[in-house]
């Protein structure tokens, strides 16, 4: 699967979620995820090749996605990836461990997602930086689309990934990012 997306930053959540309800947007889900990140044993996680995430929907639901790394396109960034579920997170981690994979970083964010037409959309707030949007489409022209239907065009955007984001932009610790 090929994943085309762009984040808007700064976004003011109750009145996107308003806005998305209005058009008749699919709420899809609203949790709070839970994220373990891993590399192969010795790799820098500054400079990975791809990456391999577990995520958690809200203590259950699992599911391992392994990313290539993403290519940026004008506004947006793509790349593939390859997703499935598991039940047993305790036997994934064990798994990782024994074919040579170590843990190296961890987040937590709250997540609504909503689907209209082609787009996805997924209002993520972490702690300690401003809630953003991210607009997933087929293409850039269709993520451009979507921005201007939300009357987001005066918001900052970002194409670079959220550990970039966070680590660069808003200056905070993306290895270890926990609400207290």
């Amino acid at each position: 699967m090929i994943e085309n997306e762009i984040s808007i930053l700064e976004i003011d959540k109750k009145q996107i979620v308003a806005l998305l309800e209005k058009l008749g947007a699919v709420k899809t889900q609203q949790v709070l995820l839970k994220v373990w990140w891993y590399c192969t044993k010795g790799d820098d996680p500054e400079h990975l090749p791809w990456y391999l995430r577990v995520r958690s929907y809200n203590d259950k639901n699992f599911e391992v996605c392994w990313k290539a790394l993403s290519k940026t396109k004008s506004h947006s960034r793509y790349h593939t990836e390859i997703n499935f579920h598991v039940d047993d997170l305790a036997a994934l981690k064990h798994f990782f461990e024994n074919i040579g994979m170590e843990f190296y970083a961890y987040q937590e964010k709250e997540r609504i997602s909503y689907t209209l037409k082609t787009w996805r959309f997924d209002i993520d707030t972490y702690p300690g930086i401003p809630t953003y949007l991210e607009i997933e489409g087929k293409t850039n022209k269709s993520l451009i689309q979507a921005i201007k239907l939300l009357n987001l065009t005066t918001n900052p955007t970002w194409n670079q990934g959220e550990r970039i984001l966070i680590d660069k932009h808003y200056q905070k610790n993306w290895y270890e990012m926990r609400f207290k």
